[in-house]
């Protein structure tokens, strides 16, 4: 798992941990001002601190092989930390 972005090409990565699972995960993503975390399930996996970013576009990237299978995809909107 990567937790970053991508600006006019520029890629930031601000931390990334690696998982493995042969079973349905839930992955959640927030990002509050300048502060960002990914998580499986409950239990925080990546975190990472950038410059904040003004109201826009969110995205996912899957990088690989193999079959992915996604049940629902919810945005939430957020106050800042």
């Amino acid at each position: 798992m990567k937790l970053g972005r991508v600006v006019n090409g520029d890629v930031k990565i601000f931390d990334e941990k690696s998982f493995a699972s042969s079973e349905w995960i839930n992955l959640r993503v927030s990002a509050a001002g300048s502060h960002f975390k990914g998580y499986i399930g409950s239990k925080t996996i990546t975190h990472g601190h950038g410059d904040k970013m003004p109201d826009g576009y969110v995205g996912i990237m899957v990088e690989g092989t193999g079959v992915l299978q996604i049940k629902s995809i919810e945005l939430v909107p957020m106050e800042d930390e």
